[in-house]
């Protein structure tokens, strides 16, 4: 995995996760401290992107509507 910042190949695993359990990595090149969902699609949602795109599977699958319709 290279850096997202400087795409320097020169990183290191750090020893914790993030709260949803993804990997870190910090960059010896810029010092910056990423994870292994950075520059994915789905970076600033707080759920797996696994939980994401099964919900997005579901939804066009069985034609599943986000609106609830009240009588």
């Amino acid at each position: 995995m290279n850096c997202p910042h400087c795409a320097s190949k020169n990183i290191y695993e750090c020893s914790t996760k993030t709260q949803l359990s993804y990997k870190q990595y910090r960059c010896r090149a810029c010092s910056r401290q990423y994870n292994e969902k950075t520059g994915a699609k789905f970076n600033y949602i707080e759920y797996p992107n696994e939980v994401v795109m099964l919900i997005v599977h579901h939804y066009y699958r069985f034609k599943l509507s986000l609106v609830m319709y009240v009588n």
